[in-house]
C-alpha cells in the first residue's frame, strides 16, 4: 500500500515484491519471508562434464536510503566460493520506481550480478 499522497511503497510492500526463486540456466537467487538468502551457481568442469556448484547464504535486510529502497546482503558466514556475497543495490527510486521490474521482477546473482526472473525458475 502507498503511504497517502506519497508515492513511496511501505517496506512490507518491497518485501512482498522480492520475496522468491530467481533463476536462469546457471544461477539460483532465494529469498525468504525470514529475510535470509541462498545463491547458487552451477558450474561445469573444465575438463569434465561433472556439474559442481558455488553457493553462499545469509542474511538480508531492506531498508530506506537517501529516499530510496535498497537491500543489503550480508556476507554469507560460511561461502562455499571465493565470494562472500556481500552486496548491496537500489530496488526502488521515486523517480524511476521499481528498478526491478514492475510485472515480472528480475534480481542479481550475488557472484556476477547476472540478471535473475521469477518466471525463468522450472
Amino acid at each position: 500500500m502507498f503511504q497517502g499522497c506519497d508515492s513511496t511503497p511501505e517496506k512490507t510492500d518491497v518485501r512482498k515484491k522480492v520475496i522468491g526463486k530467481y533463476c536462469n540456466e546457471e544461477h539460483t537467487l532465494i529469498l525468504t519471508d525470514s529475510n535470509t538468502y541462498t545463491n547458487v551457481k552451477y558450474l561445469k568442469g573444465i575438463l569434465t562434464d561433472i556439474q559442481y556448484q558455488e553457493s553462499c547464504s545469509g542474511k538480508y535486510q531492506i531498508d530506506m536510503k537517501d529516499g530510496h529502497w535498497i537491500i543489503r546482503f550480508e556476507k554469507s558466514p560460511h561461502p562455499k566460493s571465493v565470494s562472500d556475497c556481500q552486496q548491496e543495490y537500489t530496488l526502488w527510486t521515486e523517480k524511476e520506481g521499481y528498478l526491478i521490474g514492475e510485472k515480472e521482477v528480475t534480481m542479481r546473482d550475488l557472484f556476477d550480478n547476472t540478471p535473475l526472473t521469477k518466471s525463468k525458475c522450472k
